[in-house]
């Protein structure tokens, strides 16, 4: 009660605990890379499929260059190392080229330990082999941050709602006929963010030349007892 006051209570402001907390909301900056620098690599399952009358899941491999934006995707129910690097060539066939370095999700048939520092990362062994091979660097985005790899992450949403919800394929196949001649349509589009064409931009990217290294060789080993 306040000296001198009798008409009731005054309720100091400094010992009010406010009711709802402010909020911040942290700000994401758009990450544009030059031409032939780096593409962004997504593998995930987004389906069940019946193959040979067995229930099977099927899984969406998706690649976008950074700069052109030109995009490649594809379907498979093998999501072994050696299935995802036999996706990883097949993109590679399709833009004629590859990267300097490729942004990929925390996934197994990449990364077996991620650690803070590069140098200690534990890779796949397979999949070390491979990038090795073509001397690229394999790039790993920051876990629960999906948005450090956002060109790509919306590429899968285009994929999944404009393409394939409700598609009628015979099999994995014709999907994967029916995914190549969406992206060559997808690629002449102007691209809404940069207002280019993306096939028409895919020259400027100066990718690194498959003709300069030898045919990868995929092999599978299997352990039987």
């Amino acid at each position: 009660r306040e000296k001198g006051y009798t008409g009731g209570y005054t309720i100091l402001k400094e010992y009010i605990r406010p009711l709802r907390v402010e909020q911040s909301v942290v700000a994401i900056y758009r990450y544009e890379t030059k031409p032939g620098i780096q593409a962004q690599v997504d593998f995930d399952p987004v389906a069940y499929i019946d193959v040979d009358s067995q229930v099977k899941k099927l899984y969406c491999f998706n690649m976008v260059l950074g700069f052109s934006r030109s995009r490649f995707f594809q379907y498979t129910v093998d999501a072994s190392t050696a299935g995802f690097i036999r996706l990883m060539l097949e993109g590679f066939q399709f833009y004629g080229g590859y990267t300097k370095d490729i942004l990929f999700d925390n996934m197994k048939p990449v990364v077996i330990k991620r650690t803070l520092r590069y140098e200690e990362i534990e890779w796949n062994p397979t999949f070390r082999d491979f990038f090795e091979h073509f001397e690229f660097t394999p790039r790993l985005c920051k876990p629960g941050r999906p948005e450090t790899k956002g060109k790509v992450e919306n590429q899968v949403k285009i994929v999944q709602n404009d393409f394939f919800k409700g598609l009628e394929f015979s099999g994995l196949s014709d999907l994967s006929g029916k995914a190549i001649e969406y992206c060559h349509e997808v690629n002449g589009r102007v691209h809404r963010t940069t207002g280019a064409i993306p096939k028409d931009q895919r020259a400027a990217e100066g990718l690194m030349s498959l003709a300069d290294k030898p045919p990868y060789q995929i092999v599978v080993v299997s352990y039987r007892k």
